[in-house]
């Protein structure tokens, strides 16, 4: 088993509380998403799918249509990796596979049927587990929880919107 060291003692005694409470949250952050990814893990396993597979799957089912340099920033692959992991999709009737009528070089993926009842049922066991990762918190810390997610996932946009303006100067 590996012991793990508590580097917030440390931070604490040598820096701010902030500090202290940020390195914490970064343990916390970690632990919550490996088990997160165990669990996901297990589902795609249960439906003898690779995580990115169900990863782009979930994404074909909310944007309807992706070309492959979609695809591949999303899920952060090349785009010659997209080839392989939607091979197997297609082969299985989960995916359709056209090239583009204006650039034949293009090719466009989106669901089948199938694979749009899959997505549905993929969705559903995701949900199951968050609801069971959240089972003992309350509504109104919930609701404190999707504050503090949405401040930091709009971190990165508000920063490269302020390098936008900076660099049009």
């Amino acid at each position: 088993m590996c012991r793990s060291h508590d580097y917030s003692n440390s931070l604490r005694e040598k820096g701010s509380a902030k500090e202290a409470l940020t390195l914490e949250l970064l343990g916390h952050l970690e632990t919550a998403f490996r088990r997160y990814k165990q669990e996901r893990s297990k589902i795609a396993s249960r439906m003898n799918l690779a995580e990115g597979q169900i990863i782009l799957l979930v994404m074909l089912g909310k944007r309807l249509r992706c070309n492959a340099s979609d695809i591949a920033a999303h899920i952060g692959i090349t785009s010659g990796a997209v080839t392989g992991m939607t091979d197997k999709l297609v082969q299985l009737g989960l995916v359709h596979r056209e090239r583009s009528e204006e650039d034949r070089r293009v090719v466009h993926f989106s669901l089948t049927s199938d694979g749009g009842m899959l997505v549905e049922h993929i969705r559903a066991e995701q949900y199951r587990l968050m609801l069971e990762m959240v089972g003992s918190v309350t509504e109104e810390e919930l609701g404190h929880v999707i504050r503090f997610f949405h401040q930091i996932n709009n971190y990165g946009r508000l920063t490269e919107d302020e390098g936008r303006e900076e660099h049009t100067k």
